[in-house]
């Protein structure tokens, strides 16, 4: 994870970097439940699930981060899955983890502009560096990278004795008000989903 960081540092120090970086906290209606999905007049928009890993889907997709309630979770640390890795991939993210609180049960983050730097191998246990990555999605021209990351961070159920715990209406409320909060940010250029 550390040689993911450097290269970030080589390639910024080496090249230069213009653009922003925006990071917009979205929070809904905690009372939001049942009753006013149904009577929502909001119609569902159009979704394009992409496949493949996350990280490689360029332009315009939102790109899902399953994250902790903490941004990065244990980027810093140990931790070294989906949201670690996306978080080392684009050290830019980690600005995510200074100035935003604990996500809320009602909220999710948006970061917007970041760009990927480091390719990889492996999972987990066996994740590695593999040298520098150029996002095709970047414009030196304007300094602007289309990126949209937004962590949502579910409710960890894993001690629970049973499975269906998870499927209680408040649980379920509670992760319908979080997708809401991530996927209804008011940037409309956003392609699809990764």
């Amino acid at each position: 994870k550390l040689k993911c960081i450097l290269c970030y540092f080589n390639v910024v120090l080496r090249e230069g970097r213009r653009g922003t970086i925006r990071v917009q906290r979205r929070r809904v209606e905690e009372e939001m439940g049942g009753a006013e999905w149904a009577d929502s007049p909001s119609p569902l928009t159009r979704v394009l699930v992409l496949e493949g890993a996350i990280e490689d889907e360029h332009g315009a997709a939102l790109q899902a981060d399953f994250a902790n309630r903490r941004l990065g979770g244990g980027v810093l640390g140990r931790g070294c899955v989906q949201e670690e890795i996306r978080f080392v991939l684009s050290p830019e993210l980690l600005l995510s983890c200074v100035v935003c609180a604990d996500l809320s049960e009602n909220e999710a983050v948006c970061v917007a502009g970041t760009e990927r730097f480091s390719a990889y191998t492996g999972y987990g246990a066996t994740f590695a560096f593999a040298g520098r990555y150029r996002d095709p999605a970047y414009c030196p021209q304007s300094g602007v990278c289309p990126s949209r990351v937004v962590a949502i961070d579910a409710l960890d159920l894993r001690g629970a004795a049973d499975g269906r715990f998870q499927y209680c209406a408040s649980h379920v409320e509670r992760e319908l008000r979080k997708a809401y909060a991530g996927f209804s940010f008011p940037d409309r250029r956003v392609e699809g989903m990764a």
